[in-house]
């Protein structure tokens, strides 16, 4: 299995399963309580230089609040931050960066109205001799950390331009402008389709082989094994394992993260019946984003939307829900001829959007769950100017009951939440409006396996009641095991479509990723 526990011999380089605190970077006995919560429970971990240390477990497992520890946005209760087995004291993010430490967050945190090369250099924008920004050069090394990551994207085009996973290799290249020695990535391929992540990886072999250690957070545990030296499991605010990577399986991982035998539980449903169709695009433009689009979804049917980062999947589905413009052809609900001006007018019409960005434009993180289903139908719970507080507590509860949320408090801020009931959450608001139409965007992004399951068997229920759902997933393996259909994009063009009976896996990515 590979699992060891203080002694290897020399072909392992003396690097046991929980490596040697006195080299690299470490937490020793981290402690850390929110109210209620002990996140981190005595927990002990290190990175050495020249590795890649992979950490699992299930969402709330307390690897993002480790991390948080490590990189200085937050501070532990006890314990110590060693580097090369010396204390030393991270305050804040800054003093991370001046200690080597580089992390790319699994939330953007990007500006929108800047450039490309200006979010990548934010605080440490290149100076001239004058002292004026060189704004020049800040471009020249945008596009260095761009191709490094084999990337084209221009560096001066306006972020707020783009979709989420250009937003992911621009956090990815922000972390890499300073040089670090040791770099965090958390969830760093979750927006990226399978080429991009090939990519990534041989990027990330390519730090470690010159000597910088990286701690490699996902759910994605085929990339894991890929990648990883060693791995570590969380589980319940502890270190539970942690393996040298030779002769794991992700079954040796995914028992260890749930503490026992975990086996898939989402299935299609071969029997379920397909409907009349509820949406149909006829020659529907906006360029350049996307040209020509024909298809049609119907109620009942989960269809399958892929391609590589810039193919357009992400621009079709906003402009569905009104977000970009239609610049030309037809929108048909139900038969209907319809105008997506904005998103009020799709909301209206009973289509809802649950984005990959769901902490930013999917839920508003400081409001409850009753604040965030109750938002979708503020104009039905509001009578005479009173708002209806018991009628969006009881519908908010059956929703909560329906999807099986896990949430102690529904008056407590979702930001408690897990990233899979966070995304419960989202869809629950829609169910809360009656929508028809569903759009998911990459609907299991960094969430555990078993909330992944959950979602996909959630997705399948809403199409049994007949609603008509649409997801734009990176992840084809996912979407071959759920959906009835899937469409392929490519430069913003719709080029294949494959009936559940010829799905290929090979066959839908080299359709995708021809001509690159």
């Amino acid at each position: 299995m590979g699992l060891v526990s203080t002694k290897t011999d020399e072909s392992e380089k003396n690097r046991t399963a929980e490596g040697n605190l006195g080299e690299g970077l470490g937490v020793h006995h981290i402690s850390k309580h929110y109210p209620g919560v002990l996140a981190l429970d005595e927990v002990s971990f290190n990175v050495q230089r020249g590795e890649v240390h992979a950490l699992v477990g299930q969402n709330g497992a307390g690897k993002s609040t480790l991390m948080a520890v490590l990189s200085g946005s937050q501070q532990a209760d006890k314990g110590d931050i060693l580097l090369d087995d010396i204390p030393i004291e991270i305050s804040d993010p800054s003093s991370a960066r001046r200690h080597g430490i580089a992390i790319v967050h699994q939330e953007f945190a990007l500006c929108p109205n800047m450039s490309v090369a200006q979010n990548i250099f934010v605080g440490n924008e290149p100076h001239n001799a004058l002292g004026v920004v060189d704004f020049g050069r800040m471009r020249t090394e945008a596009a260095r950390l761009l191709d490094q990551v084999q990337v084209e994207l221009d560096p001066g085009v306006q972020v707020e331009r783009l979709g989420v996973s250009e937003w992911q290799v621009i956090e990815i290249c922000k972390a890499l402008s300073g040089n670090p020695q040791f770099i965090i990535m958390d969830e760093p391929t979750a927006a990226l389709n399978d080429h991009r992540v090939k990519d990534l990886l041989d990027v990330i072999r390519r730090l470690r082989d010159v000597g910088h250690g990286i701690v490699y957070i996902s759910h994605k545990l085929s990339e894991v094994l890929e990648i990883a030296d060693r791995i570590t499991v969380m589980r319940d605010g502890k270190i539970d394992k942690t393996f040298i990577n030779k002769g794991v399986s992700e079954s040796d991982l995914v028992n260890a993260m749930i503490g026992g035998t975990f086996e898939k539980q989402y299935h299609h449903n071969e029997q379920k019946k397909i409907g009349q169709v509820a949406l149909e695009l006829s020659g529907v433009n906006d360029p350049p984003r996307f040209s020509d689009i024909n298809l049609q979804l119907h109620s009942g049917e989960i269809l399958g939307l892929t391609g590589i980062l810039g193919a357009g999947c992400q621009d079709l589905v906003r402009t569905l829900f009104g977000i970009n413009p239609v610049v030309s052809g037809e929108i048909r609900l139900g038969g209907e001829v319809i105008q997506l001006k904005n998103p009020q007018d799709a909301v209206l019409r009973g289509i809802g959007y649950i984005p990959a960005d769901r902490k930013h434009e999917g839920l508003v993180l400081s409001l409850s769950t009753y604040d965030n289903v109750g938002m979708s139908i503020i104009d039905r719970l509001s009578n005479l100017g009173l708002f209806g507080y018991a009628r969006q507590r009881a519908l908010t509860g059956d929703l909560i009951e329906k999807l099986s949320i896990k949430v102690s408090n529904p008056k407590a801020p979702v930001k408690n939440l897990s990233g899979g009931n966070q995304q419960k959450v989202s869809v629950a608001k829609w169910l809360a409006r009656g929508c028809k139409v569903l759009l998911f965007e990459e609907p299991t992004r960094g969430i555990d396996v078993e909330a992944k399951a959950q979602i996909w068997r959630l997705i399948n229920a809403l199409t049994e009641e007949g609603v008509a759902v649409m997801v734009v997933s990176s992840e084809l393996p996912e979407l071959m095991q759920a959906c009835d259909r899937i469409l392929v994009m490519r430069r913003g063009r719709i080029v294949d479509q494959f009936a559940r009976n010829d799905f290929d896996e090979a066959e839908i990515s080299m359709r995708a990723a021809a001509d690159i």
